[in-house]
This record gives C-alpha cells, sequence and structure tokens, in this order.
C-alpha cells in the first residue's frame, strides 16, 4: 500500500504539471527580431505518457511490500522471533515440618545373677546347732531377714516376669512357711512417688510346707510390681519340732534361700543401664502439596532437624536422608550427640548442589532418625515411654530442574515489539476507515520443556495518534512440536479497522503461559522457554474509506523560468488517466510560500472549477480483483495570476483521498500486474516579444 501512496504522490502530483511547464519554457527557442511586433503563440506539449505495473513499483524496496509472481496479489509482510517467555524464577516448592518421636521401648539392665542365704534355725526355734536333741514345736515365728542387695537396678518397675524363691529345709525337722512377704529395706523416691521402709512389695500367702532336706520354689508374678535393690524378706514359719524324740541339728541348720529373676520386662528403672537396643524412627517431609519428583536440583534452601531426648540418658542419634544426595553424590547422613534430657539440633544452612532423588514418583523425602545410648556409667531414670523427637524443617526450597510430575506454573509475561515498516503511511496518511481483509497472523510456538505450556496472551496496537486496541490471541497448548496460534481473521480485521485516522506504528505481542497445565509426567528446568516466531501477512485485499496521502514537495522554479512562466497568458493542461487498480482517487493541492503560508489551491479555484481532480478506481469482480479499468480525462485552465502566484511558491503540499470502489468498503485486491496509464499534456498561450 506504502507503494501505491508513493506512486500517487510521485507521479499524479500538481508538481509534474509545473515541471511540464518548466520543459516546454526551457525547450522553445526564439528568434528575437527588436522591430517585429509582439504576439501570442498556442503551444501543444506532450508532458507525460507512462505505463507504471504494481510490481514495478514494489520491485524498488521489497524488505516489506512482497509478491510471488506477476499474476499475485501484492502483500505486506514481516515477521520476528518471540522474546521467551521462561519460568523467570526457580520452582517453589512449599514443604512442611515433620515431627516424628520414638519410645524407648523395651529397656534392658545388666544381667542380674542368682542372690542366695540362709535364714538361721535359732531365728524360730529353740535349739543349739551341731548337737543332739529334742526339738519343741513352734507355731508362726516371725523372722525378718535382709536380703543381698540387687545389682542390676535400684528401683524397677515391671510390666512381666518372674522373681523367684527357692527355700530348702536344713533345720532337721519339719517346716512349714505359712506366709512370705517381701519388704522394701528403705526410703526410695521413684516416678513421682515415694517408696517407704517396709512396704510390702510381694507376697506369698499360701503356706509351704518343707520336710527335712526338702527343697520348694515360690515363683512371685511380677507384673504391675516394683522391686528395689535393698530388700528384706519377713517369714512366719512353724514346726512340729522331733516329736519328743532327740535328732541331730546340723552345724549350720536353717532355711537356705536362692532369689532368681527371669522373663523380666521392664517399664521404668533407676539404673546404671548397659547398651540399649537402637531407637529407630522414619519419617517424611512433604516437599509440596502438587509436585511430584523422581530427581531435581535444588537451587536454594536449608535443612533443620531439631532433636529433643526426654530420656535420663545421653543418646547418640545418626539422621540419614538417603533421598538428599550432595554433589559427590553421598547421601545425606550426620551424627550428633543429645544429652541426657537435652536437646542438639543438625543443620545444612545451604542445600544448593543437593539432588532430591526418589524411587518412584513421591512428593516426600524419607529420612531416619536412630538413637544409642552412650554407656557412662552413670545411673539414670527410665521409663519404657520415654521418647526422642525430631522435627525435620526445609525452609525457603526452589529447585532449577525437576523430573516428575510439575503443578501447573505460571510462567513469565514477555513483550515482543513489532515495528511495522509503514513510515510514509504513518507520517502522510490518514484515513476514516481501513479494512484489511484475509489478514494473516500467525506465531508458531515451541517449548523446551518436556511437558506441555498452555499459551495465552494478547496483541496490543498503537498509532502515532496515540490511540491503543487490544485483542486477544487465543489460548494454545505448546507441545513438543511447532504449535501454530493464528489469529482469527474477522477479529484481526475488527481491531484494525477500529484504529482511526492513523494505521498502528508498532504491534505489541504480550505472552503468558503455564507450564505442564494438564499435570503430566516429564521435565522442566527454569532454563524453558515458550519461544518461537511471528509471521505477519497483510494481503493487499484491503477496502479504504476516506484515506488521506499528504506530502510536501519542494516546487524548484528558477529565475529563468519563472521569468518565462510570467509571460504565458494562460494554458489549459489536460490529464487522461486509465486507472487499473481498485482504488479511486482525489487529488488537491495548495501551494506555500517560504514562510509556509498558502498563497492559492492547486489546481486553482476558478468559476465552473474546484480545486480537486476525482480519478476513480477500476472495475471489480465480486473477489475484489479488477477486471476493467476506469478512463477518465480532466481539463483545468491557469491564467496569468496563477502563474505570479506559483512564481511566489517555495513548496506544494500535495493531498490524496483514497476509496476503494467496491460498495460498502469491502476489501479490494491489488496485484503484481495491476497497472496505471498516465498521459499529461497541456496547450499554453505564450507571448512573444522580440524586444525583451
Amino acid at each position: 500500500m506504502k507503494e501505491l501512496l508513493r506512486l500517487l504522490k510521485n507521479r499524479f502530483s500538481v508538481p509534474l504539471i509545473v515541471a511540464s511547464f518548466l520543459f516546454l519554457l526551457q525547450s522553445c527557442q526564439f528568434e528575437t527580431d527588436p522591430v517585429a511586433p509582439r504576439w501570442d503563440v498556442e503551444f501543444s506539449i506532450p508532458f507525460a505518457n507512462r505505463e507504471y505495473s504494481i510490481a514495478s513499483i514494489i520491485e524498488r524496496d521489497t524488505t516489506n511490500l512482497k509478491f510471488a509472481s506477476d499474476t499475485a496479489i501484492i502483500y505486506y509482510g514481516d515477521g520476528k522471533d518471540i522474546n521467551p517467555i521462561t519460568v523467570g524464577a526457580d520452582f517453589e516448592l512449599s514443604p512442611t515440618v515433620s515431627t516424628i518421636s520414638a519410645e524407648i521401648g523395651n529397656i534392658s539392665v545388666n544381667q542380674q545373677s542368682d542372690i542366695s542365704d540362709n535364714v538361721d534355725i535359732t531365728r524360730y526355734l529353740n535349739v543349739t546347732p551341731g548337737q543332739t536333741q529334742v526339738v519343741a514345736g513352734v507355731e508362726n515365728a516371725g523372722v525378718i531377714q535382709d536380703v543381698p542387695t540387687l545389682t542390676a537396678f535400684e528401683v524397677a518397675a515391671f510390666d512381666a516376669g518372674t522373681m523367684n524363691l527357692r527355700l530348702t529345709n536344713n533345720n532337721g525337722v519339719p517346716i512349714t512357711i505359712n506366709r512370705i512377704i517381701i519388704r522394701s529395706a528403705q526410703n526410695y523416691t521413684f516416678q513421682g512417688t515415694t517408696i517407704v521402709t517396709n512396704q510390702r512389695l510381694l507376697s506369698r500367702l499360701d503356706p509351704v510346707t518343707l520336710a527335712t532336706g526338702a527343697s520348694q520354689t515360690v515363683a512371685f508374678n511380677l507384673a504391675g510390681e516394683k522391686l528395689v535393690n535393698n530388700m528384706k524378706m519377713e517369714l512366719f514359719i512353724s514346726s512340729p519340732g522331733s516329736g519328743g524324740v532327740a535328732v541331730s541339728i546340723p552345724a549350720n541348720a536353717g532355711t537356705a534361700y536362692v532369689v532368681s529373676f527371669a522373663g523380666l520386662s521392664i517399664s521404668a528403672v533407676r539404673a546404671v543401664l548397659p547398651a540399649q537396643s537402637p531407637i529407630v524412627k522414619t519419617g517424611s517431609v512433604v516437599l509440596d502439596d502438587s509436585t511430584q519428583f523422581t530427581s531435581a536440583t535444588i537451587e536454594s534452601g536449608s535443612l533443620r532437624i531439631a532433636l529433643t531426648n526426654n530420656i535420663d540418658i545421653p543418646l547418640n542419634v545418626t539422621i540419614n536422608i538417603p533421598g538428599l544426595v550432595s554433589s559427590s553424590n553421598q547421601s545425606f547422613s550426620r551424627v550428633v550427640l543429645v544429652p541426657r534430657n537435652g536437646t542438639a539440633q543438625v543443620t545444612e544452612n545451604s542445600l544448593a548442589g543437593f539432588r532430591l532423588v526418589n524411587s518412584s514418583l513421591s512428593n516426600h523425602l524419607d529420612y531416619s532418625v536412630s538413637s544409642v545410648n552412650v554407656v557412662d556409667g552413670q545411673p539414670s531414670t527410665v521409663s519404657k515411654d520415654d521418647v526422642v523427637e525430631a522435627e525435620a524443617t526445609i525452609s525457603s526450597l526452589s529447585v532449577t530442574r525437576i523430573e516428575g510430575r510439575l503443578k501447573p506454573t505460571a510462567m513469565a509475561v514477555s513483550t515482543t515489539i513489532l515495528e511495522l515498516d509503514l513510515a510514509d503511511l504513518e507520517n502522510n496518511f490518514t484515513f476514516t476507515q481501513f479494512n484489511l481483509a484475509e489478514s494473516d497472523i500467525r506465531l508458531l510456538l515451541r517449548t523446551s520443556a518436556t511437558v506441555p505450556a498452555n499459551f495465552s496472551g494478547k496483541l496490543v496496537g498503537t498509532n502515532s495518534n496515540g490511540q491503543r486496541r487490544e485483542m486477544d490471541i487465543p489460548p494454545t497448548l505448546v507441545t513438543g512440536g511447532i504449535s501454530t496460534v493464528k489469529l482469527d481473521p474477522a477479529l484481526l480485521q475488527t481491531f484494525l479497522a477500529g484504529f482511526t485516522q492513523k494505521l498502528p506504528g508498532t504491534l505489541e505481542f504480550v505472552g503468558t503461559a503455564v507450564l505442564n497445565p494438564n499435570y503430566q509426567i516429564g521435565g522442566a528446568s527454569i532454563n524453558d522457554s515458550v519461544y518461537g516466531v511471528i509471521d505477519l501477512k497483510f494481503p493487499f485485499n484491503v477496502g479504504i474509506s476516506g484515506g488521506l496521502y499528504r506530502d510536501t514537495t519542494e516546487l524548484g522554479i528558477g529565475s529563468s523560468d519563472s521569468s518565462r512562466i510570467a509571460d504565458a497568458g494562460q494554458a489549459e493542461v489536460y490529464m487522461i488517466v486509465e486507472n487499473g487498480i481498485g482504488a479511486a482517487i482525489q487529488v488537491s493541492g495548495r501551494v506555500l510560500n517560504e514562510k509556509g503560508q498558502q498563497i492559492m489551491n492547486f489546481p486553482p479555484v476558478h468559476s465552473g472549477s474546484d480545486s480537486i481532480i476525482r480519478i476513480n478506481g477500476g472495475i471489480t469482480d465480486a473477489s475484489g480483483r479488477v477486471i476493467t479499468a476506469r478512463r477518465d480525462s480532466l481539463k483545468f485552465v491557469m491564467d496569468a495570476s496563477d502563474f505570479q502566484k506559483i512564481i511566489q511558491g517555495q513548496n506544494i503540499v500535495t493531498t490524496i483521498s483514497i476509496n476503494t470502489s467496491r460498495t460498502g468498503n469491502q476489501p479490494v485486491k491489488f496485484y503484481a500486474n495491476d497497472k496505471i496509464k498516465v498521459r499529461f499534456y497541456g496547450r499554453i498561450l505564450y507571448t512573444i516579444d522580440p524586444s525583451k
């Protein structure tokens, strides 16, 4: 279109007519005779007889106006790489805090060896050991005897187990132990309670009868019971004696006993503890509520695992995170000493360079806490319900690449500006309506990610008058290949037609995207982008209403030409145009002096004429192509006063009004072999004065 307007400006404007006058005046030679009379001579001067095809015009500048063959439609074409739409920032994950706790569970104590002792016979029978004598009977003689101190614990509470008391009769006479009571030998404070001296711990109320030399084991069920290390045993013993017969009483006569333990399950204890079974607990940190991964590269983040030891023993705690792998390909592992009833923490202030790995698709990171007590020879008070706790916190976690299922992620907004090469139109052309049919703007998009991206955007146009219009670009799912986004031609035509007086000088393509909108499995990196090219094509299938093109041209009339023009009487100028394009034009002009002030219309306005030259467009078929050229002939007259104004003129401003010739401003197509034939000639009356 620009070249068409340049043709109209350069070839059909009034300055060509003025130049024709100069040509006439320079080409005619006269012989002078001082005595000859003056007379007027009329000359017919051919000014121009030219033919211009659209192809010959655009071949001078094919930057944007293009055609494929002589019969092809002219089109404006341009293109540009799209500024990539990137993720714009790291992938942000939102880990939750994970807390785990593990009970100490079954408590082990040092092995308690059997303890034994003897209750001397003289404590309950009136005899002399080592002699033969008659032994008198006795009924419920009470005996209290200290039990040898236990070494395995100071105080213990039991869920299960047995204390076995094996009794042997070495008295020389039968005995019956009517009651057996185990009591505390001193005061103890344990688990917030006090065990006082003589407090009953265990008892057996069923009689145990032992013949001379016989043995029997009494089993005490320890479930729910407590024992202390210093105990005493209370026995109530009866014996029939020797029945009036002298018997031999052994020198060590008495009731022997052995205490042993079996099947102990301790619920709480105060003791110097041996090595316990490791306390092992696993946990998981949920890294994100949606994103799942098999691997991810960490850009930033920190790790903190706070450990709380609620057990009265120091612990060596080992933290293992198999799925957190360092740059040296080592899984994360730390060991920390946590004091009894104390705290400690494991920190990694920067996780940059670490990788997250999972054997299967997951959104969490597993870890384990293994605690082993430190054997330091100091007594501890522990319960099976005592716990060690771990709180794992991962903060500000961002990753640069994820393999897995990335949650839908908004990408940054990108703007690509396409400067339309419409300088002449932009500077010189205004219009009421500009109707472009079959316009074609396409975005050819790709994504570097292995998951799709959902592209959306808008087209923004701005003209030099500050008018701004927008239209939506339809959303498109961009997959691994080229995805084409074609703007709807009807909507595009409406968009362009909405500009008044000035065409848009720039088109902005504002785009954004959502990465992995369908939550698919694949890979994505912060360096991934949606990219491609914009392909713009406006076929010259154009409807123009009220188009105005203005151009300023210097007249360039020399002094000798000015004198000849001044001697002219009048001139008739004829214009014959055979218009083979589909646009009607109206041409008018204004002559300006050196100060830029208008001094006349061109053509001049006289009686019976106006200052506008009208040339109709060619006749088009239903498709908008010219099928019959339009032929018009025009005539206008210039007198001496017009010549004087031309001599004073510095510039001429030519205004061309363009309207395509189909009804309702329907678009007309411009083809490479469309042409315009122009013929100018003039009849000028020149006064010959030999005295000059």
